[in-house]
């Protein structure tokens, strides 16, 4: 308990920065490396994400060598990044900027969709339509009961959402033919309202140079971070969270 009251204090000091690791933490999946004045090291257990939060100093660089089964790495500071490509060999990285619904009050919005639970059926649908992360990890989410689809009021799905391993929203998906239709807004509202329902941080993680998501976020009233945070990995096609392209801001 002494841990992870330090983790919290530390992370509470800029908590737009450092939400992923509030969220593993407040799931209660997070292993507490590390916990003192200068840093916070968590090992999230169900996305098996090694994730830090520290200042520049000797002691958090000595506190980084021999981890096991280092092959994803979440960081909030680039001091650290070159260190730890080069000491586990994680070639791959992803730069994304975070963002947070602050309101702990439920969304209110047109509900013009059908939004639940997937069929079988629908995650056939599903993987046949959506290759940023393996079936294995989208049939994981589903057991956690963290993935939706939508459906029309013709009864056509429209598109899905979820969350990622981690605990961020993602996985956002509008079938072309039903794009601009303000679908994809509906269904990360509903997904804030369910981060909110269950007590999660309602955040998201969108790569820098996704412009449309990036001004969905911003139309939905979520928190621009001014810092980017990074995804270290030996190999992207086994990161449990790589940021969606989001094709319909409407």
């Amino acid at each position: 308990m002494q841990d992870y009251n330090k983790a919290i204090k530390y992370l509470s000091k800029d908590k737009l920065s450092n939400c992923a690791l509030l969220q593993v933490l407040k799931r209660n999946t997070a292993n507490i490396l590390k916990a003192e004045e200068d840093g916070v090291l968590l090992f999230d257990e169900v996305s098996n994400a090694y994730m830090l939060s520290a200042e520049n100093t000797e002691k958090i660089f000595e506190c980084l060598k021999g981890l096991e089964n280092c092959y994803l790495f979440y960081v909030t500071d680039n001091c650290f990044v070159k260190y730890l490509q080069k000491l586990y060999n994680l070639d791959e990285i992803l730069i994304c900027k975070q963002f947070i619904y602050e309101d702990e009050h439920i969304v209110d919005y047109d509900k013009n969709l059908d939004i639940r639970e997937p069929s079988s059926l629908d995650m056939d649908i599903i993987k046949k339509n959506y290759d940023k992360i393996t079936d294995e990890e989208l049939e994981e989410i589903n057991k956690l009961h963290n993935l939706y689809v939508g459906y029309d009021k013709s009864k056509n799905m429209v598109g899905f959402i979820g969350s990622h391993l981690e605990g961020s929203m993602g996985i956002l998906e509008v079938f072309p033919q039903y794009r601009r239709n303000g679908y994809a807004s509906e269904l990360e509202r509903f997904m804030i309202n369910d981060f909110i329902r269950k007590g999660m941080i309602p955040f998201c993680q969108v790569e820098v140079n996704n412009e449309k998501s990036i001004r969905l976020q911003r139309k939905l009233g979520l928190k621009e971070s001014e810092k980017v945070v990074y995804w270290l990995s030996d190999n992207l096609e086994v990161k449990f969270k790589i940021t969606d392209e989001i094709k319909e801001d409407k």
